[in-house]
């Protein structure tokens, strides 16, 4: 072998079946690390005011919700719910289309 490169021409059956192996194995951890990336995958929006920040996990499951320390008291009820509503709908089209 030169500077580790592979010369599977002239290697043995046993040499190259490791190298196989070896690479396979690196493979097989690059892809669990992608699939465990992926599964932690959080999707966030903000109001247009930044006092309502929803996330929801990949699934589309709220994992948080932040309201701002005075919102409650500078919104009324319905527009507390309808921004909530519409920041859950912004965080959820993020979910389904990520590039969002």
């Amino acid at each position: 072998m030169d500077n580790g490169q592979m010369n599977d021409m002239t290697d043995s059956p046993a040499v190259v079946s490791a190298r196989i192996a070896a690479r396979l194995h690196r493979i097989q951890c690059m892809l669990a690390e992608l699939n465990r990336r992926h599964s932690t995958a959080e999707f966030c929006a903000k109001s247009p005011d930044n006092d309502i920040c929803v996330t929801l996990d990949d699934r589309g499951r709220l994992v948080a919700l932040s309201l701002a320390s005075d919102c409650t008291t500078r919104y009324t009820n319905t527009e507390l719910v309808n921004l909530i509503n519409s920041t859950l709908s912004a965080a959820a089209a993020r979910v389904t289309d990520p590039c969002q």
